[in-house]
């Protein structure tokens, strides 16, 4: 019998055995890789997943931040041997990220969606665009929680002019059907080229 000197030959990972091991954020996007939906009953699953695996893969990145420095998240890369897979992997996680807000803002895990929005303006480098819409969603979620506290979120955000926080800013305000307040906070925006801001306008006229 030939002798293997006690070792054991090294077997192979599959692609989640490495993902579990190496790569939190691969291993996110293989668990809800074809989960991913906008109907109501997979908001609550895809959420349910997401922040039961985020802090794992959250602190991922933050140890990478700390080795290679902060990046925008569309230059972030899950790194795996075959270049295929990891394009695939990498594309997957930017639009989880991407998109995961509406899932969370759906399945009414409001609180979840705050700490979410903070995490991404803390995690990556955000040009101003990116870190409105951060603000802006994250004023969602605290406005699903407490409308004074949403409403003050978005006040001190808009001490200057900013179109994509007041598209959000201004949905909540007519969603609440406040119209009178809705049209004093859209003063000056008349020549907006946002089309949520051009949309809030026509909600105005229909209301009218």
């Amino acid at each position: 019998m030939k002798s293997n000197n006690g070792r054991k030959k090294k077997k192979n990972m599959t692609l989640r055995e490495w993902a579990v091991k190496e790569s939190p954020p691969a291993y996110l996007v293989l668990l809800l890789n074809g989960k991913l939906g906008r109907n109501d009953e997979n908001d609550e699953y895809i959420s349910r997943i997401f922040c039961n695996h985020w802090q794992k893969a959250k602190n991922f990145i933050e140890k990478a931040n700390a080795e290679k420095g902060k990046h925008s998240l569309d230059d972030f890369v899950i790194e795996y041997p075959d270049e295929e897979v990891s394009d695939a992997l990498t594309i997957g996680f930017i639009n989880l990220l991407n998109n995961i807000d509406i899932n969370l803002l759906n399945a009414k895990r409001y609180k979840e969606l705050v700490d979410f929005c903070k995490d991404m303006l803390e995690l990556f480098e955000n040009d101003e665009d990116t870190k409105s819409e951060w603000i802006g969603r994250m004023g969602d979620g605290l406005w699903e929680q407490d409308p004074v506290a949403g409403e003050k979120h978005f006040r001190d955000h808009l001490t200057q002019r900013n179109d994509i926080i007041m598209g959000y800013y201004s949905f909540q305000l007519l969603n609440a059907k406040r119209w009178n307040d809705a049209a004093e906070a859209l003063k000056g925006y008349e020549d907006s080229e946002d089309e949520a801001i051009q949309e809030r306008f026509e909600w105005l006229n229909e209301r009218e």
